[in-house]
Parts: structure tokens; C-alpha cells; sequence
């Protein structure tokens, strides 16, 4: 995926978490040579609770950097999985976001 421009995110909500299960969620990004823009990964439970954010930072730009938070199953049994670009120049790429049970 690729994020230009203004400052923004994508999101996705995943359901089919355990309540008080640890998860491991991952995603890769890469950046424009050249950019001045920073990401950030960002997960809730989708009522804003239980969040952890890796970022922001700018991404290299030869190589897939990642970026990984841990994330604590609630009641909701869901997490949302925000791709955050800051609003910097050029453009943030983002593939191969996972969710990864750790416990």
C-alpha cells in the first residue's frame, strides 16, 4: 500500500482475539528517496483502549524496515491496525502486516 500526501492512515479491524491473549502485529514499510515523511503502526481495540504505537520515524528507503508492537486481547476481541503517514514529502509504502498469538 501506498501512502502520499497529507497526513492520514489506513486501518483495518481484525476480530477473533482472546481476551487477555498477548499478540504480536507486525507490518513492514519503505520509504521514497527523498522523503521527508515519517510512520508509525498504531493498535487499539477499536474502543481506543489497550493502544501501542512503534513510530513515528522515517523508513529507510533501500530497505523493508520494521515496524512491531505488542498487543493485549480485551473484551472487544478486536484490534484495529492503523498505518499512519505524518503529512511529510513523498511517499511511505506498507506491506505484510501480520498478527501473531505470543501466548
Amino acid at each position: 500500500m501506498r501512502e502520499t500526501g497529507g497526513e492520514g492512515a489506513a486501518f483495518q479491524d481484525v476480530g477473533g482475539l482472546v481476551p487477555g491473549y498477548r499478540y504480536e502485529i507486525t507490518a513492514w514499510a519503505l520509504s521514497a528517496t527523498g522523503t521527508t515523511a515519517k510512520a508509525s503502526l498504531w493498535v487499539h481495540d477499536t474502543a481506543e483502549g489497550n493502544g501501542a504505537r512503534d513510530g513515528f520515524r522515517t523508513p529507510d528507503s533501500k530497505h523493508w524496515e520494521r515496524f512491531s508492537v505488542q498487543f493485549l486481547g480485551s473484551q472487544t476481541g478486536k484490534v484495529r491496525i492503523h498505518l499512519n503517514h505524518d503529512g511529510g514529502r513523498e511517499a511511505i509504502y506498507w506491506d505484510d502486516a501480520v498478527i501473531r498469538q505470543i501466548q
